[in-house]
């Protein structure tokens, strides 16, 4: 024998299980949310995190070279090892994704700067030692 359900049974339990197939989408949806928030504010915190650290290391590096560099100043190996940007190095990729693209230049010319004053501090060191290697030798 078969059992028959009255449409009224059947209409419930369709609506039963369509309001909880609504449930799960909902809840999916407010969770991806969720995650999308919580990726953004951790993103926007990376990015703040590394800019502060980049912008004390700029500061540092421009203190040494106000100090380090001039008309009166002699060039010293102690100069161009105390231009090392690990901060930067470090934090590159965080800004990247945060900064615009006009920062991201502004930030990369500065340390570019930096990189070319380094290289240029520590080949003076080296021809200059060369040279008192060179004087030294010759007589």
């Amino acid at each position: 024998m078969r059992a028959v359900l009255p449409m009224a049974s059947l209409t419930d339990s369709l609506v039963t299980a369509l309001v909880g197939f609504l449930g799960v989408v909902v809840g999916a949806a407010m969770n991806i949310l969720a995650q999308r928030e919580t990726a953004r504010r951790r993103e926007h915190g990376e990015t703040l995190s590394a800019a502060r650290l980049v912008d004390a290391e700029l500061a540092h590096a421009l203190a040494i070279i106000e100090e380090g560099v001039g008309p009166q100043a002699r060039l010293s190996a102690v100069l161009a090892v105390n231009l090392c940007t690990p901060a930067w190095e470090a934090s590159r990729g965080a800004l990247a994704v945060g900064l615009s693209r006009n920062q991201w230049t502004a930030v990369c010319d500065a340390f570019a700067s930096i990189a070319v004053l380094r290289l240029a501090l520590q080949t003076a060191r080296d021809s200059g030692a060369q040279h008192d290697h060179d004087k030294l030798e010759g007589s």
